[in-house]
């Protein structure tokens, strides 16, 4: 069997995402899976373990969350301009202003915030070009409720994206690069990866009292992501040549749509100071996938004198996209967890999380017995954790956790083949003793 071996080498690049048993969260909000570039990104908070009270249950790892650009109680202007290597060139506008009101009940704060960004790489012949726009306006209505309504837009674009350096013969043990292959690009020479995403929010938080608030956040997410690339390249036996194989023309159709009700009660409990939150939370996660691959060899070139072929040069492939399967994901999780203050800087954090999971696949290519028309299943797993938080300094911690977790096959149901569901009845489960600093 013929092996084909890449190295990647990782710059600079848009927010991707994780999965299993962390939490990956936009603003607090899960969007799995969902990729964003990280110009409109204001804070990343990474929380460990127990530490990520409120937004890590159900997570076995803790959580990290994107925190973008949103309207403020306040009227600024700002404006950035930033040059780099590879002829990187960006430019930012924001603009904040209070709209309505005098600053108290009944005021009005709307946000604009406009990012443009063009860069080279040092892989030969990848660009990329992206353009974002954020609207947002915050509402203070008196009684202590207020809502926050924000739309955000990107348009991502990557010519000829990078897919990899082969590595030379024989590919064991130590792996070396031909120092002359290091900055070479073997794609497709108008290869792409490409997406448009849509994102708006309502986020409404009523302070009750001092002691009890609620916040309700409904979402809608839409992307369209395209990738046109021949992603795969090795050497020959002699290290002579590079051949060029596996083609992908592939497109993702992405829908979620979510409502998160959530509680926070500050109280006591046996005399100790003992925070609790609850929440329930539903979504439904939607995607359709269009693949076109041929695993066949395109080319053999020469290591570092070539010229690659148009994609659809290539035969076998046609412009047009044939839909492969829709899955579409609905889950509804009830949520509960705790944090008692044992000492001053002593803090015992218990959560529960329980999930009802409907997966439902529908195919859209010929109907076999490997590939039926349609399939469904229900999971309903319920995780919890136990753990212990020591706030020794001002922003540090040390933490000792045990918690649970679960988790669909193949990592993301909305990705999943039918064949890892229909051979996985149940999802596979995590179990871990952890001891952390954050």
């Amino acid at each position: 069997m013929r092996q084909a071996i890449s190295v990647f080498f990782i710059g600079t690049l848009a927010v991707g995402h994780l999965v299993n048993y962390s939490t990956v969260l936009m603003c607090n909000i899960r969007l799995q899976p969902a990729r964003w570039i990280a110009g409109f990104t204001t804070a990343l908070r990474l929380s460990g373990g127990p530490s990520s009270f409120l937004f890590g249950s159900g997570a076995v790892g803790g959580s990290i969350n994107y925190i973008t650009k949103i309207a403020e109680r306040d009227d600024f202007s700002e404006a950035r301009v930033r040059l780099g290597a590879y002829n990187l060139k960006e430019v930012s506008l924001g603009l904040n202003r209070r709209i309505i009101g005098d600053g108290g009940a009944g005021s009005h704060y709307a946000r604009i915030d406009v990012n443009r960004r063009n860069a080279g790489s040092w892989i030969n012949g990848t660009e990329s070009k992206a353009t974002q726009v954020a609207a947002s306006m915050l509402s203070d209505f008196g009684g202590g409720m207020t809502h926050k309504l924000a739309y955000e837009y990107q348009d991502e674009d990557v010519d000829r994206p990078y897919w990899g350096t082969p590595v030379t013969n024989p590919a064991t043990g130590t792996l070396r690069v031909d120092p002359g292959t290091r900055f070479k690009n073997y794609n497709s020479t108008d290869s792409i990866y490409a997406q448009r995403v849509q994102w708006l929010r309502s986020v409404t938080d009523w302070r009750v009292t001092d002691a009890l608030q609620f916040q309700n956040a409904a979402y809608a997410y839409d992307a369209l992501r395209d990738y046109r690339n021949v992603e795969t390249y090795f050497f020959n036996p002699t290290n002579t040549a590079v051949i060029r194989s596996n083609t992908l023309l592939q497109r993702h159709d992405h829908q979620v749509f979510g409502d998160r009700v959530n509680g926070l009660y500050k109280g006591q409990l046996a005399g100790f100071r003992s925070d609790w939150s609850f929440g329930l939370d539903v979504s439904v996660n939607k995607q359709t996938r269009f693949p076109n691959s041929l695993p066949a060899v395109v080319s053999t070139a020469d290591p570092y004198n070539f010229v690659t072929e148009s994609f659809f040069q290539m035969p076998g492939m046609s412009p047009g996209f044939n839909p492969d399967r829709e899955v579409k994901v609905t889950s509804t999780a009830l949520y509960l967890e705790n944090r008692t203050t044992l000492m001053p800087t002593l803090n015992l954090i218990t959560a529960l999380r329980h999930n009802r999971i409907e997966f439902d696949l529908t195919n859209h290519r010929a109907v076999t017995a490997a590939n039926p028309a349609t399939f469904a299943r229900t999971y309903n797993p319920t995780t919890g954790r136990l753990g212990l938080v020591w706030d020794f300094a001002p922003g540090a911690n040390l933490y000792a956790q045990y918690s649970t977790a679960a988790d669909p096959p193949s990592g993301i149901l909305t990705t999943a083949i039918f064949t890892a569901v229909r051979d996985n009845t149940a999802l596979t489960t995590g179990k871990q003793a952890e001891i952390g600093s954050n």
